[in-house]
């Protein structure tokens, strides 16, 4: 039995796509903060400029995309309509990407292996997660999102 999209937003919740996402952003900011306060030096900003200026470039620029990303996000709820516009016209997982964007721009600032061995660790989960919200897509979609797929790229925009 196919789900309609409208059946799937206000009826059923499938844990991998609802839940565990918001579980393992939650296990990933636990974790970096942790690194930090277990880290034998105090939280502070790096004094290289050098590390600073695309810190600070990052940390914005992917604020700003998320923030884009959101906003096509809520329409596209608010609509019940498969997301093609804004970023999700050149990347399906845009939100990803744009978070990471801005975590490695705060690993800058702070200057912070731990930080970045940690985004590391967590790509693969991410990428799991992303296949998984994709076969549910698809279900909802009655292949809507089958050609949106061939057409765009999971983190990164198709040439």
């Amino acid at each position: 039995m196919s789900l309609t999209y409208k059946t799937y937003m206000f009826e059923k919740k499938h844990i991998i796509v609802d839940i565990l996402p918001r579980i393992f952003w939650l296990i990933q900011f636990g974790c970096l903060a942790i690194s930090q306060w277990l880290s034998d030096h105090p939280v502070k900003l790096s004094e290289n400029v050098f590390i600073i200026i695309p810190g600070i470039t990052l940390t914005v620029f992917g604020s700003l995309l998320n923030a884009w990303t959101v906003k096509h996000l809520i329409r596209a709820i608010k609509t019940r309509e498969l997301i093609q516009t804004g970023p999700y016209k050149y990347i399906r997982h845009p939100m990803y990407v744009f978070i990471y964007i801005t975590l490695i721009g705060v690993g800058m600032l702070w200057f912070s292996s731990t930080w970045f061995i940690i985004l590391l660790l967590f790509t693969p989960v991410w990428y799991w997660i992303g296949r998984k919200e994709e076969e549910q897509m698809i279900e909802i979609t009655d292949g809507k999102y089958q050609d949106y797929k061939k057409r765009t790229g999971m983190f990164f925009p198709k040439l």
